[in-house]
């Protein structure tokens, strides 16, 4: 060991431990780590992922506030974009998309003029009305825009407790409620879910059937009444309502044991019977239908005579109905176009010519359990 020293005599004494000089180095490497992780702090990165914003739109009546951008829930099905093509099944075009919905089954997308079948992130389980914008969905304390650009849940509104009416007016707008047993107003929405400003007030245990252009025709007891978002209220006569649009309702009246389909014009309260159609039992099979264009209407019946479930298809300008089918097709959209109609027969989906009765099916659709279906403009 003596080799290792430049003198022969020995080396200097320690005059301090050696753990002193660990604690030392210890506390130096310590620092030098503070120093870095602090440097790191106060430094931006140009690569972090933003915060999220939240844009909260002004308060109408009905106190509903948006949010924009996808909003998670447990009711949303979040699935993988993988689109699939089926073959054309139509030969004029519809500039329609529809959203098929099915029990236990993530929601699909189907473009009709091309054939593209893609998943929908969407939320589930709750009504979708149609608009030029998405799909609009109503839910306890939500209300949800859907934009098919994107696949996804748009918008977010909030809204007050308990269960909400969401009632088509076409294309461009519907109209909101929530029922209560005192007051209740129906707010009028845009076709992307916000509120327009025109309200109208109800009273208490008043039931909304119909949206239509410039208001709804609400029930009371079986008596109608059109209510106007300006302007004096006014009766429409009785029985139950099936659909509307534009100024028009689709109602069902009965008298001596007879029922019948009516035609009604709400700004004057005339109405007319419906002719080509069968006479009506007092019971139906849902609601019914009204083409984006105020023209086509259809509805399920059940035919007096035998009681089978009949789908039928009425012209609003004639006041002139068609039989469509007579068994178990169910109407379920029309396309944004007009007179196409989509339906649902024992898990086959069809299109109807509502003016001519003629149809065809999606035969390379699975639409096995396809219950609803809703409509919007697109792609």
């Amino acid at each position: 060991m003596s080799d290792l020293f430049l003198s022969d005599d020995p080396p200097p004494r320690r005059n301090r431990p050696r753990w002193v000089d660990a604690l030392g180095l210890t506390a130096l490497v310590i620092g030098m780590i503070a120093i870095g992780v602090l440097g790191d702090r106060g430094s931006k990165d140009a690569t972090s992922v933003p915060t999220t914003t939240t844009t909260t739109r002004s308060r109408t009546p009905t106190t509903r506030s948006a949010e924009v951008g996808p909003n998670p829930s447990s009711q949303t099905t979040t699935t993988q974009a993988v689109p699939t093509v089926i073959a054309k099944r139509l030969q004029e075009e519809t500039d329609t998309s529809l959203v098929l919905l099915a029990d236990e089954q993530p929601p699909r997308l189907l473009e009709v003029d091309t054939g593209i079948v893609r998943p929908l992130l969407m939320p589930t389980g709750y009504a979708v009305t149609g608009t030029s914008a998405g799909f609009l969905i109503a839910a306890p304390k939500r209300l949800w825009l859907v934009r098919i650009s994107e696949l996804e849940v748009g918008a977010t509104y909030a809204t007050s407790e308990g269960e909400h009416l969401l009632v088509p007016a076409g294309l461009k707008h519907a109209w909101f409620t929530t029922p209560s047993a005192v007051r209740q107003v129906a707010a009028e929405l845009g076709p992307d879910g916000a509120e327009t400003g025109r309200t109208i007030t109800l009273p208490g245990q008043t039931q909304v059937v119909a949206g239509l252009d410039d208001g709804v025709v609400a029930s009371q007891a079986g008596s109608l009444t059109y209510v106007p978002a300006e302007g004096e209220p006014r009766g429409v006569g009785s029985g139950q309502v099936l659909g509307g649009g534009g100024d028009s309702i689709v109602r069902t009246s009965c008298e001596a044991l007879h029922c019948r389909v009516d035609l009604v014009d709400v700004r004057t309260g005339r109405s007319r019977s419906v002719t080509g159609v069968p006479e009506p039992q007092p019971t139906l099979d849902g609601g019914g239908l009204v083409s984006a264009d105020g023209r086509w209407f259809a509805a399920t019946l059940y035919d007096a005579a035998d009681g089978i479930p009949t789908l039928v298809s009425i012209d609003l300008t004639t006041g002139h109905g068609r039989i469509l089918n007579r068994g178990s097709a169910r109407p379920k959209a029309f396309a944004v176009t007009g007179r196409t109609l989509f339906a649902i027969d024992r898990g086959r989906l069809l299109a109807f010519d509502a003016a001519t009765g003629s149809n065809r099916e999606f035969t390379d659709l699975d639409a096995s359990n396809v219950s609803r279906l809703a409509a919007t403009v697109g792609p």
